[in-house]
């Protein structure tokens, strides 16, 4: 559940008075642009490039990372967004406002946890003052119904799934019955999600904060990483064979487009197998690259009963990157980043390499070749250091 930009109602004196609560994070949310694109100027990217150090690979990290964007200036705000637009969206969504305002209001000692990344829990008798106030003022901006202040009996707070950081506010509606709304923080980046967030901002800023195309970080021409075109594994991608097991070459592996399974976008391609499976493929797909180019690949995995049965080896669910010649001839060995067994909900894989000399493509594979089930989304790739 991503909360997006809202406009203003008549609650904008509560949501004021909620950022006012600020005690630990700094400045409040920005608020709309003049129409002028803020300037980019030295001091605003070394603000920027402090906050871009956070680890942005897990919600504890890109909670920090959000907090301590509200207190940027607008310039150093459009630099950060270059990179992190779904973090600065975050920061100027004024529905938001007061659930920021709620985790400045926390004691030193719980901030504390939650920077750390453990869940903190604050039961009825530890919502006083101004932790209380501001714990309404989220409840009343998102019309969270039949809700009174003083029904509050619990505040939740931390990482969910590792994927985002969630704020969950329980309440009694009576003496039998108890409620609870849930604000999610902190969502990973993902290439669908970051279109929508240049978007919203290039409203804000009255400019669009696209990134340089030989920066890095920029994104390179991979096509729908997300898995949302209907007929996107003939287009985009492409099926391949690559594992084999005995001297039959059936069954073959289940892998398809999943519609109710994603993290960006409401797809996602999903594979399966079981003991019997013989013969494995692979999703893949070859991008232009540069020799000598730095390149990183990242995408997101998710598990259900992933387990190594007959001759599978559990280092072949992964993602791959090897570079190719003119010719589409392999130039070395693959480098490979290795999912987890299990089941886990989703995580992210990355992969960092620099193009040898007479590259012209860089190939992404996609492959689960163990029993269970496997989804990959998220897929991006991108300029490396």
């Amino acid at each position: 559940m991503n909360h997006r930009a809202a406009p203003f109602s008549a609650l904008a004196r509560r949501v004021a008075l909620a950022c006012a609560l600020a005690l630990s994070a700094g400045a409040p949310p920005a608020g709309a642009q003049d129409g002028r694109q803020p300037v980019v100027d030295a001091a605003a990217m070394a603000q920027a490039d402090a906050v871009r150090g956070y680890a942005d690979s897990d919600p504890v990290g890109r909670i920090q990372m959000l907090l301590a964007a509200r207190a940027l200036s607008p310039g150093a705000q459009f630099a950060l967004a270059q990179t992190h637009p779904n973090i600065v969206e975050q920061v100027i969504d004024p529905k938001l406002a007061p659930v920021l305002a709620y985790i400045d209001t926390l004691p030193p000692p719980e901030l504390a946890r939650l920077r750390q990344g453990k869940t903190v829990v604050r039961a009825q008798r530890d919502l006083k003052g101004a932790e209380l106030k501001a714990a309404a003022l989220v409840a009343e901006r998102f019309d969270w119904p039949k809700f009174k202040p003083e029904k509050i009996t619990a505040v939740r707070l931390g990482p969910f799934e590792g994927r985002t950081f969630r704020v969950d506010i329980t309440y009694a509606k009576s003496r039998k019955k108890e409620y609870t709304n849930v604000v999610e923080l902190a969502w990973p980046s993902s290439p669908e999600r970051d279109e929508e967030s240049r978007g919203r901002l290039s409203k804000h800023f009255g400019a669009r904060p696209s990134r340089d195309s030989n920066e890095k970080g920029a994104p390179l021409p991979l096509q729908d990483g997300s898995f949302e075109k209907e007929y996107t594994l003939n287009d985009a991608w492409e099926i391949v064979e690559a594992v084999e097991m005995g001297n039959k070459r059936t069954p073959v592996n289940d892998v398809t487009i999943d519609p109710n399974t994603a993290l960006d976008g409401s797809h996602s391609v999903r594979f399966y197998a079981d003991d019997h499976t013989r013969l494995f493929n692979e999703v893949a797909q070859v991008v232009p690259v540069l020799q000598f180019q730095p390149v990183q690949l990242r995408a997101q995995l998710r598990a259900e009963k992933l387990r190594v049965e007959f001759h599978q080896r559990e280092d072949q669910v992964c993602m791959t990157l090897s570079f190719l010649d003119a010719n589409y001839r392999p130039l070395g060995q693959p480098v490979k980043a290795v999912g987890r067994l299990t089941t886990h909900p989703w995580e992210l894989l990355e992969l960092n390499a620099t193009a040898p000399a007479n590259a012209a493509f860089v190939r992404v594979g996609l492959l689960s070749a163990v029993s269970g089930t496997a989804w990959f989304d998220a897929v991006e790739l991108r300029r490396g250091d």
